[in-house]
C-alpha cells in the first residue's frame, strides 16, 4: 500500500514537470515570433520574373525625365562615287590616272596598246594605237555614229613620251611657248600618253582638228553620246580656267562607262571629277 502511494506521487510529479516544460516551450516560441522581422513583400512598381533572361523594369517617377533616342536616317549620305571607287580598285584605277597641268604621269609610263583597224583611222594617216579597253570603246562609238549617218574617224591616239616631246616642240615653234601650252601638253602631262585619248575628225572640217567640229552634226552627236561608250570630253567650251586648255571638241578620253556617266551627270569638267570636287559630302 505504501509502495503504491509513493509510485502515484512520483508519477504526478513527473507529469507536472512535463506539462510545465511544454507550456514554457510554447511561451518561448510565441515570444520569438513576436520579435522576428516581417517577411518582405515586393513593391507593386517592381516586376520580377523567374526567367533568367528577363530584365527588371522600373517605372520612372514623375520627377525623372526620359532621354530621347536619336533617330538615324535610313538614307546614307553620299561619300563615294563610281569614279572614286575605281581609283582604289586594282582592275580599273589605271583608267583614271591624272595627266593634266598639275599632275604628271609616272616616269617611263608606257601602257600596253593594240593597233587599230584601218577603217577606224584617217585614211593615209599613220598607224594608231590604244589600250584594249579604249580601242574597243572607240570602235563601238564610231560604228554607232556611222549607223546614225555620221562618218567620223580617229586622227590621233596614243603618243609616247618621246612623241609628245616632238609634238610640243612643233607647236612651240608654230605658236610660241605660251600659246603652245594652251593647245598642247608638255611631255609627261598628256592624256595621249595614257593610250586612252582619241582625236576625232570628219569631212565637215576637212578631216582636221578644229573648234568648228563641235558645231557639225558629227560633233554634236559625239557630244551627246560619248558618255554612253565610256568617254568624257576633257576640254569643254569656256572651261580653260579649270582645265588649262582651249576648247577641244575633238578630244575624248576613255574613263569607263560608270565614271563617264557620273561625269556627264555632274556637269563638271573631267579634271574636277577625277579630283572628287563634284561630290556632295
Amino acid at each position: 500500500m505504501l509502495m503504491n502511494n509513493l509510485f502515484s506521487k512520483k508519477s504526478i510529479t513527473i507529469l507536472s514537470i512535463l506539462i510545465l516544460c511544454i507550456i514554457t516551450s510554447i511561451f518561448l516560441s510565441y515570444q520569438m515570433f513576436q520579435n522576428s522581422d516581417p517577411i518582405p513583400v515586393p513593391e507593386s512598381s517592381v516586376i520580377v520574373t523567374s526567367t533568367p533572361s528577363a530584365t527588371v523594369t522600373r517605372k520612372p517617377s514623375p520627377t525623372e525625365t526620359t532621354i530621347p533616342i536619336p533617330t538615324v536616317s535610313s538614307t546614307p549620305k553620299r561619300v563615294t562615287s563610281a569614279c572614286v571607287y575605281a581609283l582604289v580598285n586594282d582592275e580599273t584605277k589605271k583608267l583614271l590616272l591624272r595627266a593634266d597641268k598639275e599632275m604628271a604621269l609616272p616616269d617611263g609610263y608606257e601602257p600596253e596598246v593594240v593597233k587599230l583597224p584601218l577603217e577606224y583611222i584617217l585614211q593615209g594617216w599613220t598607224e594608231q594605237y590604244l589600250i584594249p579597253e579604249t580601242a574597243n570603246a572607240a570602235m563601238e562609238l564610231i560604228d554607232a555614229a556611222k549607223k546614225e549617218g555620221h562618218d567620223i574617224v580617229i586622227r590621233s591616239s596614243y603618243r609616247s613620251y618621246q612623241e609628245q616631246e616632238w609634238t610640243f616642240a612643233y607647236w612651240v615653234k608654230e605658236l610660241g611657248l605660251e600659246q603652245a601650252k594652251r593647245e598642247s601638253a608638255v611631255p609627261g602631262h598628256s592624256e595621249h600618253q595614257l593610250g586612252q585619248a582619241i582625236d576625232l575628225t570628219s569631212e565637215s572640217v576637212n578631216w582636221d582638228l578644229k573648234e568648228e567640229f563641235g558645231n557639225t552634226p558629227e560633233g554634236i552627236w559625239v557630244d551627246q553620246n560619248l558618255h554612253k561608250f565610256g568617254f568624257a570630253l576633257s576640254y569643254p567650251r569656256d572651261k580653260e580656267e579649270i582645265t588649262g586648255y582651249i576648247y577641244e571638241p575633238w578630244h575624248l578620253r576613255y574613263v569607263g562607262k560608270a565614271c563617264s556617266k557620273e561625269w556627264y551627270e555632274s556637269g563638271k569638267t573631267l579634271i574636277e571629277v577625277l579630283k572628287g570636287i563634284h561630290l556632295d559630302y
